[in-house]
């Protein structure tokens, strides 16, 4: 199991190529996208057309993810109703704070798993892996077209 820090207290869940479209796009200059989930409509937008994802309010410590096949035994918490779209098939994860600085974010910068092509619904499940480490579990279904999005940016994903 692959395992990242939270920077920032969180992390984001994206596919790099839409959201670098979408920035352009729209001609959001500043590198730090961050600022935009927080200060307009761009953040909200960004997460409804399945780019990227805020996971927040975790605390600061390393935590593994994998992608799942089916739901784990004993999750703390499934947080439904996300939806990602992954036109190339790859998903990328990095500690939030990344998302001050997109130039600081390379080719080895956080986690990247390769998933179908096209629109998923997702499911983030918390749970302590068998070492008792914090994890997240990602369990994407394929989806025709773009889904219903109703993830709540508020979870609290119990790693108490």
């Amino acid at each position: 199991m692959e395992k990242l820090f939270a920077e920032l207290n969180g992390f984001a869940i994206y596919e790099p190529a839409m959201l670098v479209n979408y920035l352009k796009e729209n001609r959001l200059r500043k590198k730090d996208v961050l600022s935009y989930f927080y200060t307009s409509n761009h953040g909200d937008l960004i997460t409804r057309q399945g780019i990227a994802l805020p996971v927040v309010n975790v605390d600061p410590d390393d935590y593994g993810f994998e992608i799942l096949d089916a739901e784990p035994p004993n999750y703390l918490v499934r947080s439904d109703g996300w939806i990602f779209h992954a036109p190339a098939g790859l998903v990328r994860i990095i500690g939030i704070g990344y998302l001050t600085n997109l130039s600081s974010i390379k080719d080895d910068t956080g986690l990247r798993f390769t998933i179908p092509e096209g629109w998923h619904k997702l499911t983030i499940y918390s749970y302590w892996n068998d070492e008792e480490e914090p994890c997240f579990g990602l369990h994407f279904q394929p989806a025709g077209q773009q889904p219903e999005f109703s993830g709540d940016f508020d979870t609290d994903y119990a790693f108490e």
